[in-house]
């Protein structure tokens, strides 16, 4: 193994450093580079090229020659004592007609992409900086017992000096302030993403602050109206309803916001199982018909005769059912109806759970957005909230394979649709 490419580096800047070319470029300049020096050897004939990298070794079979036009031979260097995570890279090439030489090291190291990172580079296309990399690497091999490379051999045998190509200089220099001008247009369009983000999250930040403010607000009025006032039983009722449904509310939000993260980070503990479709329906349900009920709402039950059994996890999938029937109970007026659906898909693969209102419905601009994060159809009408509720049933159907989607006519109700894969049993049997 040869010495650290930072040792190579500091030679060649020792004893040519003002007539070398420097600068600062990302790792994917570099590989854009790299390729242009590649390419130019291969289409002026047979060429070629050594080089090395300490670092991800994927590195190298990105700048690898496209046939046996160019013979290129990989050298193994050591890391930086110093700097252990740090990224050299080396590459000479002789040909019949065009020479170079490249050496950078990584800045600041750290766990980004490699393309992204900055590296220290200098490079060249002059034989006589060409020459003095070779000799270098041939005097670092003095010292190890490997044989010198059959590429570094073959390439002071086809040596041969001349005037460099001012044109060839001027493409090189184009390829970088190209790749350059991309790296910068690329890191100022995710900059402003990166703000519009975080300006995002400040709002929905003051606005899950704002909510949960209300709710510990009433709470604590609650409490204070039950301990400081002579209150009749009915009264004390009232104040106990009042203060738990504002504990529900906080404790329902902290686990949305809480499930929500876990599933955005891939890190939900899915708990699949095989799950009967008609007591998933019926268990959910229940409560929500209860409520439904003093509002004069009916429940009405279409499932489909044929056993269904469906592959996923049960708790996601009773927080949908909670979150989609919730809202269909909000929603929809007095004497209203919601309709609760089960049928197996075309496939047969899958089963369909669709849950119908015949509500407010929801405008055709918003319909595209009501499964992002944090989206609110209005803020001036009843489905005032975090806006999670939605995000959470897209992101726990496709955890679980499935998929949500829904359709509304305003003023007529909505309709909205899950799907999930059935479990491979009751496809057996059908």
């Amino acid at each position: 193994m040869l010495p650290p490419i930072q040792s190579l580096l500091e030679t060649l800047k020792s004893e040519h450093g003002a007539a070398l070319i420097h600068g600062r470029y990302t790792g994917s300049t570099i590989q854009a580079l790299a390729r242009h020096f590649v390419s130019e050897m291969h289409q002026a004939g047979r060429g070629y090229v050594f080089g090395g990298i300490s670092g991800p070794a994927s590195l190298w079979p990105e700048w690898a020659s496209p046939n046996d036009a160019v013979v290129m031979q990989r050298l193994e260097f050591a890391p930086t004592v110093e700097v252990p995570d740090s990224i050299g890279i080396v590459l000479c090439g002789v040909g019949s007609m065009h020479m170079f030489m490249f050496c950078g090291m990584s800045v600041e190291p750290d766990n980004r992409e490699w393309a992204s990172q900055t590296f220290d580079a200098t490079w060249s296309l002059e034989p006589a900086h060409v020459v003095k990399l070779l000799d270098i690497v041939e005097q670092f091999m003095e010292g190890y017992p490997s044989a010198l490379p059959n590429t570094l051999i073959e390439a002071r045998e086809h040596l041969v000096h001349y005037t460099p190509d001012l044109t060839l200089t001027r493409r090189f220099s184009e390829a970088i302030l190209h790749n350059c001008a991309r790296d910068h247009t690329l890191l100022a369009t995710e900059n402003q993403d990166l703000q519009n983000r975080l300006r995002w999250r400040e709002d929905q930040a003051r606005m899950i602050v704002h909510d949960m403010r209300s709710s510990l607000h009433t709470l604590l009025m609650s409490v204070e109206s039950l301990m400081r006032r002579k209150i009749n039983a009915e009264g004390q009722r009232e104040l106990l309803g009042v203060a738990d449904e504002s504990v529900k509310y906080l404790l329902e939000m902290t686990e949305t916001i809480l499930t929500v993260a876990q599933l955005e980070a891939n890190s939900w503990d899915l708990q699949m199982e095989a799950i009967d479709a008609r007591t998933l329906i019926e268990k959910a349900s229940a409560p929500f018909a209860v409520t439904a009920a003093l509002d004069r709402i009916r429940f009405r039950y279409m499932i489909d005769d044929t056993p269904a059994s469906l592959w996923g996890d049960r708790s996601l999938m009773t927080r949908v059912l909670h979150n989609l029937l919730s809202n269909a109970v909000k929603f929809t007026t007095a004497d209203g109806e919601i309709v609760i659906t089960l049928r197996p898909s075309a496939d047969g693969q899958s089963a369909e759970l669709s849950v119908h209102d015949n509500g407010i419905g929801i405008d055709s601009k918003s319909l595209p957005h009501i499964f992002s994060r944090f989206f609110q159809a209005s803020k001036s009408d009843r489905r005032y909230g975090m806006g999670l509720g939605l995000y959470f049933c897209r992101l726990a159907m496709e955890a679980q394979g499935g998929a949500i989607w829904a359709d509304s006519t305003p003023n007529k109700g909505s309709t909205f649709t899950v799907t999930l894969p059935l479990d491979t049993q009751t496809i057996e049997a059908g």
